[in-house]
Order: structure tokens, then C-alpha cells, then sequence
């Protein structure tokens, strides 16, 4: 489905839609941390989450996560559409009747030095970020756009001479967009 189009300065067409078929980032990327979640309608937790739910406290006490691992409490909001959030500070959606804890991203101190964080600010911030990417992949805020160039005898956009998609969320999308195809007059972009 067609977001929005706009012509470029060098006069080519992009088409901005939804990515029909967009890559999974906690299954296909290289995502920080382990998500553990449980809810009786969506399996969104990685592989390692236990079946029965289990505070982070209780976790490392029995063994299944490491002493000093750092937790970030995940969200969701399900009203006619899926949406997750990260936050230190309780629901961020505000709404106790569609919203609720749905689980936690948690990650290991050993896990954080591979990656070079030292503090547990790092870490958290890094979760916050694939929380906030994985949250755009479940609620479908994931583009694509396609670049046309005009056929010089009959004006219309007919020959496809760029495309990319999996952009997760509009703001990724306009940066790229405004660096490689920059819009021929000031726009907004959705």
C-alpha cells in the first residue's frame, strides 16, 4: 500500500509504501538481549524464555539468567492493532485496561562487554533501541520505497532504477531518503 510519492530534484519519482514482507529483527538481526514475554495470544519471545512466567529476581536465583544481568521492562498495547514499548518507569501507554507488562528484555554483563558497554546505562539503552526497532516491526510501521525515472518521450514514471525496504519506522526512512534522493521542494514526509 502507497504511503506517500514525491519527485526529486533530479526529477525521478519515489514511492513510499509498507513492506509487504519485512525481516523479522529479533529472528534476522543480530538484536541485543533476550526477550521474555508471555501473553495468551502472541509468541513474540525469543527461543530461551521459560514457559511459565518468572520475575527477574527469581530468574537468577534459579539459574536461568546471570547474577548482575540488567532488565527493562516491556509493554504492550492491544487495541485493534499490537504495539510494544520498553520503560524503566512503568507503562508508558497509560492505559490499564489494553496495556499491560507483557514480559522483560533482559541481557548479561558478558553479553554487554562483548559489545563494548561498560555501564549498565549502555545496556539499557541499547535494550531501549531493540525494544523500540522490534516494536516497529510488530505494529507494521516498516517501509520500503521504490525510485522511477521517467520516460523521456512520454513523461511517465515507468522504468524502477532503485529500490529498498525494511526501513523500521518513518524517521530511518526519511533519513536515508533525504541523503540519496533529496525532494525537489520542501515536504513533509508522512
Amino acid at each position: 500500500m502507497e504511503v506517500t510519492k514525491y519527485k526529486t530534484t533530479e526529477g525521478k519519482t519515489v514511492v513510499i509504501r509498507y513492506d509487504d514482507h519485512p525481516n523479522n529483527p529479533r529472528k534476522e538481526y543480530d538484536e541485543v538481549g533476550h526477550l521474555w514475554t508471555w501473553h495468551r495470544t502472541y509468541d513474540l519471545a525469543d527461543g530461551d524464555c521459560p514457559k511459565n512466567m518468572v520475575s527477574p529476581a527469581d530468574a537468577m536465583e534459579e539459574g536461568l539468567i546471570p547474577e548482575g544481568s540488567v532488565f527493562l521492562s516491556v509493554y504492550a498495547y492491544d487495541h485493534g492493532s499490537l504495539s510494544i514499548r520498553s520503560s524503566r518507569a512503568g507503562n508508558p501507554f497509560g492505559d490499564g485496561w489494553d496495556s499491560g507488562q507483557l514480559g522483560y528484555v533482559w541481557i548479561s554483563p558478558e553479553e554487554g562487554a562483548k559489545e563494548g558497554w561498560t555501564t549498565e546505562e549502555q545496556m539499557l539503552k541499547a535494550l531501549e533501541n531493540s525494544i523500540e526497532a522490534f516494536g516497529y516491526y510488530v505494529s507494521g510501521e516498516v517501509y520500503e520505497y521504490v525510485v522511477y525515472k521517467a520516460c523521456p518521450t512520454c513523461e511517465q514514471d515507468d522504468e524502477c532504477v532503485d529500490g529498498c525496504g525494511g526501513f523500521l519506522g518513518m524517521d530511518c526512512l526519511r533519513e536515508h531518503l533525504e541523503l540519496e534522493y533529496p525532494p525537489a521542494e520542501a515536504m513533509s514526509l508522512v
